[in-house]
């Protein structure tokens, strides 16, 4: 893997922000005490003790863990949701869309008063205010970049990882395969598992699948004569 020094090569500033760069990932990678790359597949808010925030708990699906003694599924709790008829916007944080993937460094979430669906040592909370959430792409053309509030990682497996891995102190650990040129936001938002379509390729849906070929004209041909029409030339 690239070293640190070619790894920053890529690092640009977020095309939407200023030439702020936010914490460096080796002072990301120090606050948390969880790292690790994974996906949202569902969530649920619900309120604080003093009832006067509402949180949302993202379950994520996690792939690669970077640091900690992190499981196949952890929560990661943001700002804002709606329970019952209330609903609350973010106030100082970031918001995580259902089937997001990204690579998350993050601490324990220790405002829980909810039931969560994973062992209670598994929600988090991510870091800098929301800068230690690194967000793939996966809309093209752009599919193996990585986006924090301030900079953009053009190469997700050139520019970010190698960085992660020398600030946790080695390599990652694979808990389930994921291919990040396989990842399509515009498909998982859908409902579609982007990882079992080819790089690049669209899917078929069912209905595509059962619906029988029509012929198709010939532009060469001339159009079908109506009944009744003699043809052209012909007597009556």
């Amino acid at each position: 893997m690239l070293g640190p020094l070619a790894g920053r090569s890529q690092v640009t500033p977020h095309p939407t922000t200023t030439n702020y760069l936010g914490e460096p990932v080796p002072q990301l990678v120090a606050k948390a005490t969880a790292v690790f790359e994974g996906k949202a597949i569902g969530y649920h808010s619900f309120w604080n003790r003093a009832h006067t925030q509402i949180y949302t708990a993202h379950t994520v699906e996690v792939y690669k863990v970077f640091k900690g003694p992190v499981g196949a599924q952890v929560e990661i709790v943001t700002e804002g949701g709606t329970v019952g008829q209330t609903g609350m916007g973010i106030i100082d944080g970031f918001g995580l869309g259902e089937r997001t993937a990204g690579l998350f460094c993050a601490v324990p979430f220790r405002e829980a008063t909810h039931r969560p669906t994973v062992p209670t040592d598994q929600v988090y909370e991510v870091v800098g205010h929301g800068s230690g959430f690194f967000e793939y792409s996966g809309i093209p053309p752009v599919f193996n970049a990585a986006d924090t509030r301030f900079v953009r990682y053009t190469h997700i497996e050139t520019s970010l990882y190698p960085l992660v891995e020398q600030a946790a102190g080695g390599p990652y650990r694979v808990l389930k395969p994921f291919d990040i040129n396989r990842y399509n936001k515009i498909w998982e938002r859908r409902g579609i598992d982007s990882q079992t379509l080819a790089p690049g390729a669209a899917p078929v849906s069912q209905g595509d699948k059962k619906r029988p070929l029509q012929p198709q004209a010939n532009p060469a041909s001339p159009a079908p004569r109506p009944r009744g029409v003699p043809r052209h030339g012909s007597k009556k």
